[in-house]
């Protein structure tokens, strides 16, 4: 089976079970322990059994790996990259790569460095739900929420393609489920830039302006490539 059989796993996410004095997986900054999940890719036209890789990845590269596998042309707006040449050479498909939640911690490493990049307002016209299904994951929006719709359909996105989505801005209201959307809170902590060769467990964040603006700059292309909403440059001061 192994000869015709490609085989992929990876997971959603890690957990924090006690490390940096943190339980769970959303309310502290975006530790790797949290983000740089298990990967692991068998393709058998390049082999490579028990072998590790330092490229840098996404979850996003699966979908352009599986459709190259079978030679079938990716969409132009698919922004992740297919995994092969990965396998075959060792090649670096990305530079850098961006990470996070919605409206935390904006978040980029180039695999040494990861530069987390903390809000710098809560304002709720700077933090925006677009869709045109609005619920929660567990609940639906609130009526309050709903009043808040811009009665103007967004249509600045081209990966909707032409398909206006409601704009909808976050609140800090209490949620049905006695919850509390508290976006601001990650912002506690600040920027934070670590060198994971000196300090691979993220315990003593580092000052370095010239990899803070190199990371910077990175950031700021890599979210216009993504087509990131415009207010979200406001809120995190680039």
């Amino acid at each position: 089976m192994w000869k015709d059989t490609m085989l992929i796993i990876n997971t959603d996410h890690g957990y924090l079970l006690g490390e940096h004095g943190y339980f769970g997986k959303n309310y502290m900054p975006n530790y790797d322990q949290i983000v740089h999940t298990p990967f692991f890719l068998w393709n058998p036209k390049t082999g490579g059994a028990g072998k590790r890789c330092d490229a840098l990845s996404q979850a996003i590269d699966i979908a352009p790996t599986l459709l190259d596998y079978f030679g079938v042309q990716k969409p132009v707006d698919m922004l992740g990259q297919s995994l092969t040449p990965v396998l075959q050479e060792n090649s670096k498909i990305h530079e850098y790569i961006l990470f996070g939640y919605f409206g935390k911690h904006v978040n980029i490493t180039d695999g040494r460095y990861v530069y987390m990049r903390a809000g710098r307002s809560t304002a709720d016209s700077l933090l925006n739900n677009y869709t045109l299904l609005p619920l929660h994951m567990f609940y639906p929006f609130t009526i309050t929420e709903l009043r808040k719709i811009d009665r103007k359909m967004s249509n600045e996105f081209s990966f909707t393609k032409g398909a206006p989505v409601m704009k909808i801005p976050t609140s800090g209201e209490t949620a049905p489920d006695n919850s509390c959307y508290q976006f601001e809170d990650h912002m506690k902590y600040g920027d934070l830039l670590f060198d994971l060769k000196s300090d691979p467990n993220q315990d003593r964040p580092i000052q370095n302006s010239e990899v803070e603006n190199r990371l910077l700059k990175a950031m700021k292309d890599l979210l216009d490539k993504n087509e990131a909403p415009k207010e979200l440059y406001t809120r995190i001061g680039l």
